[in-house]
C-alpha cells in the first residue's frame, strides 16, 4: 500500500469513528441541550466529562468532533476541549 493510499484510508477511518460515535451520543446530547437550566456556560462542564475519557489530545479532538456532529453546542465543546488539553 502506498503512503497516499494509507493516508486516505486513515482519514476515512477517522471520519467513520467520528460518525459512529456521534450516532451513539445523539440522545445524550439532546438531553443535555434540552435542559432548561445550564450548569455551565454553553454546557462546557457536561462536555468536559466526555473529554476526560480521552487518553491523549488526538482522542479528545475526535471526541469533540463527534460531540459537535451529534448536535452539541460548539462553543461549549471548544471550551471543554481547551480545558481538557491544557495539560498537553
Amino acid at each position: 500500500m502506498r503512503n497516499d493510499e494509507l493516508v486516505t484510508d486513515l482519514k476515512a477511518a477517522k471520519e467513520k469513528i467520528i460518525q459512529e460515535t456521534a450516532n451513539q451520543l445523539k440522545s445524550e446530547i439532546q438531553r443535555i441541550e434540552s435542559k432548561p437550566v445550564k450548569s455551565t456556560k454553553d454546557n462546557y462542564g457536561e462536555y468536559l466529562r466526555f473529554m476526560s475519557i480521552g487518553t491523549d489530545k488526538a482522542v479528545k479532538v475526535i471526541i469533540a468532533k463527534a460531540l459537535i456532529e451529534a448536535g452539541a453546542n460548539k462553543k461549549g465543546v471548544n471550551a471543554a476541549l481547551k480545558l481538557a488539553t491544557n495539560s498537553f
